[in-house]
């Protein structure tokens, strides 16, 4: 779901954080299959900050088993919110 209320790419039922973030990193993996990247792990408002550590903690876990893939920097927090939505955003830029 967007910030604004727009539906999301599909829906899904709940799952474990560990699997999501998989789901999220395996579907923007062709945009970014080899190199440097910077990952940004958005709290869209009411995560909590050890929520945002483990999910942290995951998309690290998840991004060494791609090989050829350097993260260079991760950024997180609270850096586009929505009052106080209770999610979570991924963004992953290619350096070149």
């Amino acid at each position: 779901m967007g910030i604004h209320g727009e539906p999301g790419k599909y829906k899904t039922k709940w799952m474990e954080n560990k699997a999501l973030v998989k789901e999220l990193l395996d579907s923007l993996q062709k945009q970014f299959v080899t190199g440097e990247i910077v990952v940004m792990v958005n709290n869209l408002g009411s995560v909590t900050g050890l929520e945002m550590t483990l999910i942290v903690n995951d998309v690290m876990e998840t991004l060494k088993q791609y090989e050829g893939v350097k993260v260079l920097r991760v950024v997180s927090g609270t850096l586009m919110s929505s009052l106080d939505m209770n999610g979570m955003s991924l963004t992953v830029l290619k350096l070149s």
